[in-house]
């Protein structure tokens, strides 16, 4: 994904109580990330001043509601309070240690305070959590793949290919039609693989999945680069997409 472009959460779809772990599932849907959706949508609207309204109302009725917790931490953290952010995490960690979002930013935001140890620690936790949710609700299998997108990025800029590629494919298998799985996938083929023709095939993929796109004009043009260029070394510019 682009800058600016939200995460697609896809429609809200019914819990069917008696289908292979409705149960489960029903235990856990308020994990889902449209809990508290308008708190994100402020937040992604920069209006943190209401949305940390709205999370200290909410944790003055319940001091334990970790969703609110760990939406007011992100409010802190937009707001440049990061040690009192990564604080509210920490809590809602404690508090509830299976609620995979909490991880998933504190994990972000020990990658931002250059402690990528702690960081890809938490990242691990978070798709713990989220692999027994991903198959059974459609709104945390697309907010997966956000994250997962994240995640591998980070480990790009790390150089930590072997791992990108792992969360590629991990997201190519979740949805078999994600351009960027399978471009930043060919990034990872060629510079760390210096393998030149699964590279290429990973970037013929993006363009018959859908050839009107910016990810695809790329592709094309580092094919032709790949056919004039052999030597995977001088090619310093083909990179992950852009973070988002």
């Amino acid at each position: 994904m682009s800058t600016g472009t939200s995460t697609g959460f896809c429609e809200e779809k019914a819990l069917e109580e008696n289908s292979p772990g409705g149960s489960e599932l029903a235990e856990l849907k308020d994990f889902s990330p449209r809990k508290y959706s308008e708190v994100a949508e402020l937040i992604s609207a920069g209006q943190f001043r209401l949305a940390e309204k709205i999370c200290k109302e909410k944790l003055l009725r319940d001091p334990a509601d970790y969703v609110a917790m760990t939406q007011l931490g992100r409010v802190y953290w937009e707001k440049g309070k990061r040690r009192a952010a990564i604080k509210l995490f920490r809590k809602a960690v404690r508090i509830e240690p299976d609620y995979p979002i909490t991880h998933f930013y504190l994990g972000k935001a020990y990658i931002l305070e250059k402690k990528p140890k702690k960081g890809f620690a938490e990242f691990d936790v978070f798709q713990e959590k989220m692999n027994a949710l991903v198959e059974m609700d459609e709104d945390l299998k697309d907010y997966y793949i956000y994250c997962l997108h994240y995640i591998c990025y980070v480990y790009a800029t790390q150089k930590h290919y072997k791992e990108a590629m792992k969360i590629c494919k991990k997201i190519i298998r979740l949805d078999p039609d994600n351009q960027r799985a399978h471009y930043n996938l060919a990034v990872c083929y060629y510079i760390y693989k210096h393998n030149r023709s699964r590279a290429y095939t990973e970037l013929t993929k993006v363009i018959e999945i859908d050839k009107a796109t910016r990810m695809a004009d790329r592709a094309k043009f580092y094919i032709d680069y790949m056919r004039r260029n052999p030597d995977s070394r001088t090619m310093s510019d083909f990179t992950f997409l852009e973070e988002y």
